[in-house]
């Protein structure tokens, strides 16, 4: 048994007080998980309370985020809940409508009324009945599984074409349907649906006799049954398939997008936790959204940085055996070429944040090039160049990419002591530690910078870096 989110059944019990017609219409063998934040919740609302739907979920604190292209249905939303207590989010998928079929959904199945009649409880939340959920199952299968995969079964006899999370489904609610009323909510449903066409289906499935060729003459009678459901004509249907086929094969957007996109760095000395914290971070983000995560250190191991580091060391040698002013000179420029290419690239990285930002992505940076650290000796991720002397002219073109460098929306520095970070990072020299802990403990907080205790158990900052970001989304 899963561990409940409490924001989640806080929701629910609102939804129930505010008398809001609902209830979770699909998958609820796995509906302990849905309510951990482990899968998603799948609630069909009455469409005439649509916004009193909304309006609740926004008082609740949730945010309406935004499906990929090919996900995007009229009458099905997209919305996250944050557990502040687990730090854990929650998807809840929101139907006004039941649109089915395959990718993409061409059928709106007027059922919606049916399910939201005579609920029953299941973990507290309203379900339909177990029949009802199983016969759109079986319809759901019906237009899901493909035809090549049937013909791949055909040819294969020891291929599942019906998918074991659908098997898994179909076995659960056999084993809590009455066999006796199943006619009885078909009829009531009002689809134009042989009786015995669905009747037969189950027969078969519990005697393991669904063969392919069985499945395709199913799938295909039922298609013809719910002709008159189809949302777009077949010409408009496939060229709509084609699109975002030809879509996928140009852009990476897997998951969904926020309305506005959100930039946030994490600053902090070497061992504050700035990596650690960028992965997690990323790991609960990409649960649902699009995220990416930007490296504003020095690139080790970017090609680019290779190459010229490599240039750097050859004239290192060549001035170590010929030193001179020539030699001394081609080592000068080299070793601003190098800090020159990180320095456009630092730029570069804040630009693609800022069309990750319009896309609506999510886009987090680990180290920032901060003014705050441009007076130091070696600066943090800043500039390395000499304003005055002869690197005067190659300071110019540096620090005129670093001046075009935006701020992110949102800064957390991660303050600790010296003494804690060499703890964690005993193999670098502790006074240089110090001079990056006085850099970055003298930042203070503001409207856009965050402060947080790197000292502190690392849950409790994860949870807080949480609990602020899910503020500002």
């Amino acid at each position: 048994m899963e561990k409940e989110l409490k924001k989640i059944k806080q929701l629910f019990a609102v939804l129930d007080d505010r008398a809001v017609r609902y209830c979770h219409w699909k998958s609820n063998q796995h509906l302990d998980a849905a309510l951990a934040g482990k899968t998603d919740l799948d609630i069909l609302v009455d469409g005439s309370q649509a916004v009193l739907c909304r309006q609740i979920l926004r008082e609740s604190g949730c945010k309406q985020v935004v499906p990929q292209p090919r996900s995007q249905y009229s009458g099905i939303e997209d919305w996250l809940a944050f557990d502040g207590q687990a730090g854990t989010l929650a998807h809840i998928h929101l139907h006004f409508k039941i649109i089915a079929g395959g990718r993409p959904k061409n059928y709106h199945l007027p059922l919606e009324g049916w399910l939201l009649s005579d609920c029953g409880v299941l973990q507290g939340l309203a379900i339909p009945a177990h029949e009802k959920e199983f016969i759109v199952l079986i319809v759901r299968t019906a237009f899901k599984v493909r035809y090549r995969d049937l013909l791949r079964a055909c040819l294969i006899p020891s291929y599942e074409f019906i998918p074991r999370g659908i098997r898994a489904e179909l076995d659960w609610l056999l084993d809590r349907i009455q066999m006796n009323t199943l006619s009885a909510h078909l009829l009531a449903s009002e689809l134009p649906l042989d009786v015995s066409l669905i009747v037969d289906f189950i027969e078969r499935y519990i005697g393991g006799r669904i063969t392919p060729v069985y499945f395709i003459t199913f799938k295909r009678k039922l298609a013809r049954c719910m002709q008159k459901y189809i949302l777009h004509a077949p010409m408009h249907f496939y060229s709509v398939r084609a699109a975002f086929f030809l879509k996928s094969l140009v852009r990476s957007q897997t998951r969904k997008t926020l309305r506005e996109g959100v930039f946030f760095a994490l600053v902090g000395a070497d061992g504050s936790g700035k990596t650690r914290l960028t992965h997690d971070l990323a790991a609960w983000f990409r649960w649902k959204l699009e995220t990416r995560t930007l490296y504003f250190g020095i690139p080790k191991s970017a090609r680019g940085y290779v190459c010229f580091t490599k240039a750097k060391d050859m004239g290192t040698r060549l001035y170590r055996k010929f030193p001179g002013k020539m030699s001394g000179f081609v080592l000068r420029v080299l070793n601003s070429v190098l800090w020159l290419y990180v320095g456009c690239r630092r730029f570069v990285l804040s630009r693609l944040a800022q069309h990750y930002q319009a896309k609506g992505f999510i886009s987090i940076a680990e180290r920032f090039p901060l003014r705050n650290f441009w007076t130091m000796e070696e600066p943090m991720d800043g500039p390395r160049l000499q304003e005055a002397g002869r690197q005067a002219l190659f300071s110019g073109i540096e620090r005129f990419f670093y001046k075009r460098i935006e701020m992110p929306d949102r800064l957390f520095v991660l303050t600790a002591s010296a003494d804690v970070l060499h703890s964690r990072k005993k193999d670098t020299p502790i006074i240089r530690l110090r001079a990056k802990a006085d850099a970055v403990n003298v930042i203070s907080a503001d409207e856009k910078t965050v402060i947080i205790d790197a000292e502190a158990p690392y849950e409790n900052i994860l949870l807080a870096v949480k609990t602020n970001l899910w503020e500002m989304l």
